[in-house]
């Protein structure tokens, strides 16, 4: 499942089977941040805060895989349309800020 877990676990609760889709394309990771960019409506800062968690995340689930090498800044930003210097700015508050700082600034 590339997307969806909420809803998969709501359908649960509720008593109503889920639907699903077969991932046809060839940039899953691409596909999930472009479904949920637009629903969003995430502004630019809230963006590059995605992005920067994004950045050198491996793939699948944290713990899972290494994070070492999977996704540039330069990626990310290009995939969720920031600028690098605006994942660079947030990475530096992820890693630096204090934590209702690091909040403020995921919920815009």
């Amino acid at each position: 499942m590339l997307d969806g877990r909420n809803r998969y676990v709501a359908c649960e609760l509720a008593g109503i089977d889920p639907r699903f889709e077969e991932f046809t394309g060839g940039d899953p990771l691409a596909f999930v941040i472009s479904e949920n960019i637009a629903r969003r409506h995430l502004n630019e800062s809230q963006r590059a805060m995605c992005a920067a968690r994004l950045a050198n995340m491996g793939e699948g689930r944290p713990g899972k895989t290494t994070p070492i090498g999977a996704v540039s800044q330069p990626a990310s930003a290009e995939l969720l349309n920031v600028s690098c210097r605006s994942v660079q700015r947030a990475k530096t508050v992820i890693a630096n800020g204090v934590p209702e700082l690091v909040a403020l600034a995921r919920v815009g």
